[in-house]
């Protein structure tokens, strides 16, 4: 249904690709957690993967999760090209970007993975 909210995207960094190790969200332990590094930033370029593998950019507003994990929290409409793409491939990269969506030259790209989380009344 266009227009309907999904809820948030969850990002998970990975670690496989320079992004600081921690424990998994099934495996928490109590050790303390380093946030992610755009946890401080509030719009990153999501880059979501076609299925020939051509990266699209789209920025985005982001913000860090509440549930204590390292995870970044995106909030997007249903039906919209990232979430479709995200159906068929979790792969992400993410860049710091302005409110425009300008990536500042020499800006790290993190990688990782999305799971769309759908509103419960939707």
């Amino acid at each position: 249904m266009p227009g309907r909210w999904t809820g948030p995207v969850a990002l998970r960094r990975d670690n496989d690709h320079g992004c600081p190790a921690g424990p998994s969200v099934a495996g928490v332990t109590g050790v303390p957690r380093s946030p992610h590094p755009l946890a401080g930033a509030s719009y990153a370029e999501l880059t979501t993967f076609r299925r020939t593998g051509a990266g699209v950019p789209t920025p985005v507003w982001i913000s860090p999760a509440v549930d204590g994990t390292d995870r970044l929290v995106v909030i997007s409409v249903d039906d919209t090209g990232k979430t479709k793409r995200l159906a068929h491939t979790s792969r992400v990269e993410l860049r710091a970007c302005d409110v425009r969506g300008r990536v500042r030259d020499g800006a790290p790209t993190y990688r990782g993975e999305a799971v769309v989380v759908r509103d419960a009344a939707g």
